[in-house]
C-alpha cells in the first residue's frame, strides 16, 4: 500500500497490461477490510476502483464500460490482447 497506491505508484500503471491483472487484488484487499475493519484497506479498495475510470476510453475503464452494456470484448480495440478472463474477474468479484 505504500509503494503502489495513493501517493505512490498508480496501480493502473503497474503490471504488463494497463494495470488489469495489478488490480486484481482488490478482492483480498477487501477480505483484509473485513477481517480487520481497518479503514486503510478500505480507503485502498476504493482507490483500486477510482483508478479503473481514471482514463476514460482507455483500459481498464470497467466500470464505465460495464455500465454500457456491450460485450467486454467490444470494449476496446485488440480485444484478444487484453481481455483476461482470471484478471478480469478477479477485479470485478472484488467489491462483491
Amino acid at each position: 500500500m505504500t509503494e503502489v497506491g495513493p501517493g505512490a505508484v498508480p496501480i493502473i500503471e503497474t503490471g504488463t497490461f494497463e494495470g488489469l491483472p495489478s488490480t486484481s487484488i482488490l478482492g483480498p484487499v477487501v477480505k483484509l477490510y473485513r477481517w480487520t475493519a481497518d479503514p486503510r484497506r478500505l480507503a485502498y479498495a476504493h482507490s483500486i476502483i477510482e483508478q479503473w475510470s481514471s482514463r476514460p476510453g482507455r483500459p481498464p475503464d470497467i466500470v464505465r464500460k460495464g455500465l454500457e452494456g456491450r460485450p467486454v470484448d467490444e470494449w476496446f480495440p485488440n480485444p484478444a490482447q487484453w481481455t483476461k478472463a482470471y484478471e478480469f474477474i478477479s477485479c470485478v468479484e472484488g467489491p462483491l
